[in-house]
């Protein structure tokens, strides 16, 4: 789930941009809100629209995420190799001896 993204020096965003789902202060339409009290008790939105002008950067925030997803996944995938990595198998060790 995506809480909050930010970036900066990505295609047309030069300064710091920030996408955030986080519920502002508005106690108006409480049933558009979700409440985590198990952990923080953080407010996030349910949902969002990203809307502007033409050529305002809408897509270039989309593929700002789609990267920094990718790129998570890959350091996610190289942190489970090193982990395997360390990690045998009981029936390897049974096969070792």
């Amino acid at each position: 789930m995506l809480i909050r993204f930010s970036c900066e020096n990505f295609s047309s965003f030069r300064d710091e941009i920030e996408f955030s789902m986080l519920a502002g202060r508005s106690r108006q339409h409480p049933e558009h809100i979700v409440s985590d009290n198990k952990r923080d008790g953080l407010k996030i939105l349910k949902s969002a629209i990203v809307y502007g002008a033409n050529a305002s950067g809408k897509s270039n925030l989309v593929k700002a995420c789609q990267i920094a997803a990718k790129r998570d996944q890959v350091i996610a995938a190289k942190r489970d190799q090193a982990i395997a990595a360390k990690v045998t198998h009981p029936q390897e060790r049974k096969k070792r001896m």
